[in-house]
Parts: structure tokens; C-alpha cells; sequence
């Protein structure tokens, strides 16, 4: 699932296998996990484009430039997916 965040989308867990977009500029975007066992909630590997994806975010021209967002899902969370350009906890406050 792809949730609208300003200019960018939030990757989240997923509720299909596979979500096709057609964008309003003739373009489409599909969005997809390939079927694995009921436990496999935790994106491992994921690619955009083709081209593996380390932020567990995209940019909204990203999408709109058409193409497919495809996710590996694993029965355990990839501690090292998604953590680039994050920022790093603070702690408590």
C-alpha cells in the first residue's frame, strides 16, 4: 500500500498482491508482492524500477513516471531495509 505523505509515498503493509495504477498521463504504476505464506509481513529486498529501493519511501515524480514498485516479504523484519535517509532516533524525550 502506498500512503500520500506531501510529495512523497509511505510504503505500508500490504493488503493485495498486486496494484496497478493508471496515472492521468497515460502512464501506469503497479505496486506488488510477489505471493509468499501468510507470515511473510516484512519487506526484505524491494526494487523501483528494477533498481533495489534502500528508503521505505518514493517520491511522488517517481510514481508518476510510471513503472513497478515490487516488494520481497519476510517472516522476519530487515533491520538494515529502508533505514537510508531516515533520521536517526533521538531517544526519549
Amino acid at each position: 500500500m502506498l500512503l500520500k505523505r506531501e510529495s512523497r509515498r509511505n510504503t505500508a503493509a500490504r493488503k493485495f498482491d498486486r496494484a496497478v495504477i493508471h496515472l492521468e498521463n497515460g502512464k501506469t504504476f503497479t505496486a506488488g508482492a510477489a505471493p509468499t505464506a501468510a507470515s511473510d509481513l516484512y519487506p526484505q529486498p524491494v526494487t523501483l524500477h528494477g533498481k533495489p529501493l534502500d528508503r521505505p519511501r518514493i517520491a511522488h515524480a517517481e510514481m508518476v513516471s510510471g513503472g513497478v514498485l515490487q516488494f520481497r516479504l519476510g517472516p522476519e523484519p530487515n533491520r538494515s531495509w529502508g533505514t537510508s535517509g531516515m533520521p536517526k532516533p533521538q531517544g526519549n524525550r
